[in-house]
């Protein structure tokens, strides 16, 4: 996958995550989002040596 790959995905997640990444969000809900997103970026590691874990957390607005 390339660079332009991880935009779409950040793209297509992002607007679903927002939500969750506020104050007084529900933890569990957030707990399951971050799960999957962990998950992805593991996969998303193994695909592409040079994919920035941080830089893919920081887009979809994790705080590392």
């Amino acid at each position: 996958m390339t660079k332009k790959d991880y935009i779409l995905i950040v793209r297509a997640i992002k607007p679903r995550l927002e939500p969750y990444l506020e104050p007084n969000t529900n933890l569990e809900v957030y707990s399951v989002l971050r799960g999957l997103i962990d998950d992805l970026v593991i996969e998303l590691s193994q695909d592409n040596p040079r994919f920035s874990r941080d830089k893919f957390l920081t887009a979809l607005g994790f705080s590392n």
